[in-house]
């Protein structure tokens, strides 16, 4: 059916291209997933460690379920292992945040509220600022909740 047809393919016009041109990201990608591929089997055998017990939503995680997962920026898949099983982001979120944060509002707009430099701090330590107020509820909190305020507001119109 030709209809459906131009409807799968009209919103990957510049991906197919890219196919039938050779341009992708990796060109090798099948050889390059090989390696993930390695990666993967040679990483799941290691049992070593325990899931973390501090966080709950990190306790209940099965330590048995591994996966990875690859997109690149043309549109390239590859996941192997346990990829449909839900999990918790926790702390992987915040590099996410921050690239998008970075793309949607730019470098200058997400510096006025997250700083560049580690603070060489537990990511979970409570300290008091210059005010007595607990340094991240009142600091980096508040301006992660603003960061994302004008995130929700580029991204979605809200």
């Amino acid at each position: 059916n030709r209809k459906v047809f131009r409807e799968l393919i009209s919103t990957n016009l510049v991906f197919i291209s890219r196919i039938a041109r050779h341009r992708l990201i990796i060109p090798d990608f099948q050889g390059f997933t090989k390696h993930i591929e390695d990666f993967y089997w040679t990483c799941k055998t290691n049992t070593e460690g325990t899931v973390a017990t501090y966080i709950p939503q990190l306790a209940r995680q099965n330590p048995d379920i591994w996966s990875v997962s690859i997109c690149t920026v043309d549109g390239q898949r590859f996941s192997i292992g346990d990829c449909l099983a839900p999990f918790t982001l926790h702390s992987i979120s915040k590099p996410l945040i921050y690239a998008i944060s970075l793309d949607q509002l730019g470098d200058e707009t997400v510096h006025k509220y997250i700083g560049q430099e580690p603070s060489g701090r537990n990511f979970n330590e409570l300290v008091l600022d210059d005010n007595s107020e607990y340094f991240i509820c009142s600091y980096i909190v508040k301006r992660s909740l603003k960061l994302l305020y004008l995130l929700n507001n580029r991204v979605f119109g809200l």
